[in-house]
This record gives C-alpha cells, sequence and structure tokens, in this order.
C-alpha cells in the first residue's frame, strides 16, 4: 500500500513538473515573439550654418523650456517662440521677402499676452526703430536711429493709459546730445518746447 502511494506521488511530482518546464517554455517564447527593437527617432537639429534656411512647411521644434513654430513659403517667413507652461507667445519674428533679413522683432509677456518691445529693422539689417513699455515710467517710448551711425535720432514718449503723445527729444547727431524737447498736452498739441545749448569744453 505504502510503496503503491509513493508510486503516485512520484508520478503526480514528475507530471506537475513537466507542465511547469513546458508553461515557462511557451512564455518565454510568446516573450521572445513580441519583442521589437526599440524605434530610432531623428532629431530635427537646427542648421548653425544659416539659421535663415526656408523650407516651405510649418515647423515645430520644441526645446527645453519652450516651443518654436516656424511659419514659411515663397514670400515670408515667421519663427514664433511660445511659453511652454502658458502656451502664449513670448516672440515673434518676422523676416523680409528675402527671408534672409529680420523686419521686426516682437518681444511678449507670457502671462498677460501684452506687448512689450518692438524693433524694427531695415532691409540692409540696420536697427530703425524700437517701441517698448518703460517699466520705471510706465509710459510707452518710440526710439528712432540715425541710419548713418546707428545712434539715437529722437525719442517719443507715449501715455500707456490713452497712447497719446506726452513728449518728444531729439537728439543731435552724436546721440547722446539733446537738440530740444518738445511737450504736449492732452490734446496732443506742443506745449512747450525747451531747447538745449551744447557746450564743448
Amino acid at each position: 500500500m505504502c510503496l503503491i502511494l509513493m508510486v503516485i506521488i512520484m508520478f503526480l511530482s514528475s507530471f506537475i513538473l513537466y507542465n511547469k518546464e513546458r508553461k515557462d517554455k511557451i512564455f518565454t517564447q510568446k516573450k521572445e515573439s513580441t519583442k521589437l527593437p526599440n524605434p530610432i527617432i531623428q532629431e530635427n537639429k537646427p542648421n548653425k550654418e544659416n539659421n535663415n534656411e526656408i523650407v516651405n512647411q510649418n515647423k515645430l521644434i520644441s526645446n527645453e523650456n519652450n516651443l518654436i513654430v516656424t511659419n514659411s513659403n515663397e514670400n515670408t517667413q515667421m519663427i514664433n517662440i511660445y511659453d511652454s507652461i502658458t502656451n502664449n507667445l513670448i516672440k515673434k519674428t518676422t523676416f523680409y521677402p528675402n527671408q534672409k533679413t529680420i523686419n521686426f522683432i516682437e518681444k511678449y509677456n507670457p502671462q498677460t499676452k501684452k506687448c512689450l518691445q518692438i524693433k524694427h529693422f531695415t532691409q540692409q539689417g540696420t536697427l530703425f526703430c524700437v517701441i517698448y513699455l518703460d517699466q520705471n515710467t510706465k509710459k510707452i517710448t518710440k526710439i528712432i536711429y540715425y541710419q548713418d551711425n546707428n545712434k539715437i535720432d529722437n525719442e517719443a514718449k507715449y501715455s500707456l493709459q490713452t497712447g497719446k503723445k506726452i513728449s518728444h527729444t531729439y537728439y543731435l547727431k552724436n546721440g547722446i546730445d539733446i537738440d530740444y524737447i518738445d511737450k504736449y498736452n492732452e490734446k496732443e498739441e506742443i506745449s512747450e518746447t525747451i531747447h538745449y545749448i551744447v557746450t564743448k569744453y
């Protein structure tokens, strides 16, 4: 009786072990058959030699912090940079039709979406005009530059609330010394003109 019991136990043990090995083998084969090679992701690296290279399609390039969107066609090119948190526009660069020279650079506050600064360039690539919000005076300042030496020609200040001109300062060719200042009233008419005498020692 004891011998029969031992034979039954041995038979059951060998049967269980056989089934386990068979299941492990099937599982291993299944696992190997479903394993696929890792996909190769090609990065769109910017061309360092020519950052103004034009491709006739829209591009989405994301860096660590922001999203860069490039819109291009045969006549124009625009590069927009968006904040990665708010998805609001931070910087907008517009090119002339030659697609190499910058026309405008606009900077925005990503929280308020308001424009903080506009730089306007000539077709030769020299700075022509800058419009920005003066954080100290809370006034809008517009600066025009001389084109022969890139120095300040004149500077106008506007009310942030009304948009009306408050003052207009004209500089000499050196871009430092003031020639005269026009001050304006609420009707945007000249109320006072201050002339300066430049004394050279």
